[in-house]
């Protein structure tokens, strides 16, 4: 619906039954093309893991640059995705399906997200900074820290988004120490 509605809205409710009934289909059928290449791993456990550790840090770069860095721009960001994601889907299968090159996929985590960066910060360098209205809004200081403060003042321990951010730290922190 989000999709068909977008580019077609004169879409009648049977039209998006179809829509919906073809595309479950197709899903399908690629599911079942696809099988064989999550049986050459282990465990389906492994197989998300590796191929989440070569697609996933081009978006953590966006965020966490994003987040703390004030020059980082939506062209960067943008290119990030549009370069990083496909570059880890072609490393993931020259590494995992092809064997081509001999790299644990926690080692590629980290290469990707270096170069993820790497782009991020170039692109961002090459091009127009971000406005400062908007740069105060979405980037990470000393204000908005105040502002949000102030915000949370009266609100219980039960409801604080930051208790339970610690909380939820502390809790993996200790699961991580228990099972070490």
């Amino acid at each position: 619906m989000d999709f068909v509605r977008t580019f077609r809205p004169a879409t009648s409710d049977a039209g998006l039954t179809r829509w919906g009934r073809w595309s479950t289909v197709g899903f399908m059928v690629a599911a079942i093309l696809w099988t064989p290449v999550v049986l050459r791993f282990p465990t389906l456990w492994q197989y998300l893991q590796s191929f989440m550790s070569y697609i996933t840090p081009p978006v953590t770069a966006v965020f966490i640059i994003g987040i703390f860095w004030r020059r980082a721009n939506s062209a960067g960001a943008m290119a990030t995705l549009a370069v990083g994601v496909p570059l880890g889907i072609l490393g993931w299968m020259t590494n995992e399906l092809f064997g081509r090159l001999s790299l644990q996929y926690l080692y590629a985590a980290g290469i990707m997200f270096a170069l993820s960066t790497a782009i991020l910060v170039a692109v961002s360098m090459a091009t127009r900074p971000p406005d400062p209205e908007q740069e105060q809004r979405c980037t990470w200081g000393r204000t908005l820290w105040r502002e949000e403060t102030r915000a949370l003042a009266g609100t219980p321990w039960y409801a604080n988004y930051r208790l339970m951010a610690l909380g939820l730290t502390l809790l993996a922190l200790a699961m991580v120490i228990w099972w070490w």
